[in-house]
């Protein structure tokens, strides 16, 4: 039987006072050989009632001191008021109460124990004087044992014990989760130990991993790893609306329109050629979407702004004033036509109306940055489901569990464009695929604040609508979240809205920490007070996933090559050494490569120049 501790004091909804029994000594609690902490936060109390017993989460622990009541109605003077006092009726002061330490402790109720199942949530709540007990090794190993009819996942054990502590997987996949915690509090480290368990337990997952700083790449026996420098996304993947703000003048409010009807009309045309010419469909050709994924030669749509900026016509017949005889091509060719003449020779309807258009089009065609995008070969046949295909991991050709893309090799500037643009197709697959019948696909978000903040603008504001779009919508199509950050409260807060599962590590800046706690129910507010001192590789398991709030201790990865590359710098060891012996690195070396736009190749130390290539899986 269970040792008793003290008794309910008060009950408030879920919030519970418990009263330490004076006769303990101290809270240190000896029974059956082992030591409890009693009241410490993060651990548990039980209220037993027989057969079922309700668990209680510990929040806070107290000491006060009360004065006891006085036995006697009538007060009488001490024996030494009385001394040298002359007889008579005096109004005599009473003796000094006596106090009395009283140890309080304040708890969340989270579970019944009914037997040898638990359930989650309390039918009859406790009611004050009943008696509470230490929570056993056996109380908790049935209170955090999986449900048999559940799938679940693991990635460590509870706080001074051996349980193993489960994450429901439908709840922490498909209702979404944020992992957030201070740098160097391990959360690289628990995100893979995360992945690897997923992995290794679910050999027919389907995982994105957008790894921002390439920590990730070792982690995993078998993945699908690619660099994001060598992937193509052509402009034709991406919305009219988001091409279109990357490519127009929008300073130019006058002439907008212009640009807006030409960037359109080659467009349109152009993928009308496509259905025609490629897909030999002539009723498509009718009736196209200007933001279906139809393939087009990107430079043809340069060529057309060009000749339509450039065109000058005849007054006699108003047909274009070529410079040389024959037909010519709006895409396909830079036309030369004669220039403007009085009386004979004028203007066309957009001559010199795309002046600043064509020099932003060309401007990013010739970006190295931008070569992903702009730069790829003719489209051909088969060009869309080769691509997403790849971008969404579901390969029929020896098919992996999980796609790593490392974005470590993308100037800044385009990681917003790259995320936007694979978060876009992969929704867009479980969009138009039939509900619950295919795999589902988690994606995770590493560093999600840097280009998922509430404050982006730009290609990172079009990152931020996809992630969102996918936190608001994509549970119900097949796709799940997992976001990644040091600093909560610079993400979205639709994003960090829709999770219904985190995993807290160690938080120390306030605004991080009361923003989690504007996330959680009020009555969680005493225990992310602990986030703060929590120690590395610690979690705070809050949410659907876990059956109750449970502090987590992350096993350790058993392969350390496995680990990820997310170490502490070694100061103290780089810096104790011989000042002329230190090594530095080759600056000659790092200037060549960063005129160049290149980066150390981490498998063989050779630099690599970024190229548009399509990684081959």
């Amino acid at each position: 039987m269970s040792k008793r501790i003290g008794e309910i004091l008060a009950v408030s909804g879920v919030n519970v006072t418990i009263e330490a029994d004076p006769s303990l000594s101290d809270l240190h609690v000896r029974h059956a050989g082992k030591t409890y902490s009693v009241g410490q936060p993060g651990s548990y109390l039980l209220v037993d009632r027989g057969h079922d017993k309700h668990l209680i989460l510990v929040t806070t622990v107290r000491k006060m001191r009360w004065s006891s009541a006085l036995q006697n109605s009538e007060i009488s003077p001490s024996d030494n008021m009385r001394e040298g006092l002359p007889k008579g009726h005096f109004p005599y002061l009473p003796k000094a109460p006596e106090l009395i330490d009283r140890t309080l402790i304040d708890g969340l109720l989270v579970g019944s124990i009914i037997g040898r199942r638990f359930e989650i949530g309390v039918t009859h709540l406790p009611i004050v004087g009943d008696s509470v007990t230490l929570a056993l090794q056996e109380h908790l190993s049935i209170a955090l044992a999986p449900d048999k009819d559940r799938h679940t996942v693991s990635i460590g054990t509870f706080v001074d014990s051996n349980i193993s502590v489960h994450l429901d997987l439908d709840d922490l996949c498909g209702k979404h989760s944020a992992i957030v915690g201070t740098t160097g509090c391990g959360k690289s480290y628990t995100v893979a130990r995360l992945l690897q368990e997923l992995v290794c337990k679910y050999p027919s997952a389907n995982i994105i991993v957008f790894d921002l700083h390439g920590e990730y790449r070792k982690c995993f026996e078998h993945s699908n790893y690619i660099r994001a420098d060598k992937l193509t996304l052509p402009a034709w993947l991406h919305s009219f609306e988001n091409l279109f703000d990357l490519c127009a003048d929008l300073s130019n409010q006058f002439n907008i329109h212009n640009q807006r009807w030409a960037f359109r009309d080659g467009i349109f045309q152009l993928k009308q050629r496509y259905c025609k010419d490629i897909l030999k469909d002539e009723s498509l050709s009718k009736n196209i979407d200007l933001d279906s994924p139809i393939p087009f030669d990107f430079e043809h749509l340069v060529n057309y702004l060009k000749n339509l900026n450039n065109e000058t016509r005849k007054s006699d017949d108003d047909t274009p004033a070529y410079t040389t005889a024959g037909d010519h091509d709006l895409f396909d060719e830079l036309i030369e036509y004669l220039p403007k003449k009085r009386g004979t020779i004028t203007a066309g309807p957009l001559n010199g109306e795309l002046d600043r258009q064509v020099l932003r089009v060309e401007a990013r065609f010739k970006d190295p940055r931008y070569a992903f995008m702009f730069q790829y070969e003719k489209p051909k046949e088969g060009d869309l489901e080769r691509l997403v295909r790849q971008v969404s991991g579901l390969i029929l050709d020896s098919p992996l569990p999980i796609t790593v893309y490392d974005l470590s090799y993308l100037p800044s500037e385009t990681v917003g464009t790259v995320v936007a643009t694979i978060s876009r197709i992969i929704f867009q697959v479980y969009f138009l695929a039939k509900r619950r019948e295919f795999v589902p696909t988690l994606i995770v978000f590493e560093e999600a604040h840097n280009y998922i903040s509430h404050r982006s603008r730009g290609a990172y504001g079009d990152a931020r609508e996809a992630a969102e779009r996918i936190a608001k919508e994509g549970r119900k199509f097949g796709i799940g979240m997992l976001a990644v950050s040091q600093r909560p409260s610079e993400l979205s807060e639709t994003l960090l809205s829709q999770c219904n599962t985190f995993l807290c590590m160690r938080l120390a800046n306030s605004v991080d920490k009361n923003h989690i706690l504007s996330l959680l129910p009020d009555s969680m507010s005493n225990l992310v007070d602990i986030l703060p001192i929590l120690p590395r590789g610690h979690i705070l398991a809050v949410g659907q996933a876990t059956k109750m709030p449970v502090r987590t201790i992350v096993t350790k990865i058993e392969n350390k090559n496995n680990e990820p590359d997310s170490d502490d710098p070694p100061f103290g060891k780089k810096w104790s050494g011989d000042i002329t012996k230190r090594s530095i690195p080759d600056i000659e070396k790092i200037c060549d490569m960063w005129i160049r736009s290149e980066k150390q190749d981490i498998d063989n130390d050779i630099p690599q120049k970024t190229k548009n290539v399509t990684e081959k899986k």
